[in-house]
């Protein structure tokens, strides 16, 4: 079992409330590619070259999903994914949707989602 802090816990408080599961992995995809890389001080090479990648000329929407699970098999590595699970949906020029199906071999082959929307 996975267990995180959630995210949107109230600063000042007594309680933490924690995720578990499928949901801590989420979150932390949903960071990975929220997380433009050379953002993090300490770890430059932690991110996405995803912001790179969506607003490029020239790139199939299966290149980068196919980047997009390398990054994924390198920071996440409690996932199972392939290119095809992997959706990407302009919505217009400066947004995309993203949406992620995984599998967590190491809890009885769990099943998670991830959708996010990535804005230039």
């Amino acid at each position: 079992m996975y267990i995180d802090l959630n995210v949107s816990f109230a600063p000042r408080s007594n309680q933490l409330v924690y995720v578990e599961d499928t949901q801590d992995i989420a979150k932390s995809l949903e960071r990975l590619f929220n997380t433009k890389i050379g953002s993090v001080p300490f770890n430059r090479s932690y991110g996405s070259s995803l912001w790179n990648l969506l607003f490029e000329n020239g790139l199939e929407i299966y290149q980068i999903a196919t980047l997009m699970q390398q990054e994924i098999q390198t920071y996440e590595p409690r996932v199972k994914l392939s290119p095809a699970d992997i959706t990407l949906i302009k919505k217009d020029e400066y947004t995309y949707e993203i949406n992620i199906l995984f599998t967590v071999p190491s809890l009885n082959n769990l099943t998670g989602q991830v959708n996010t929307t990535i804005v230039e």
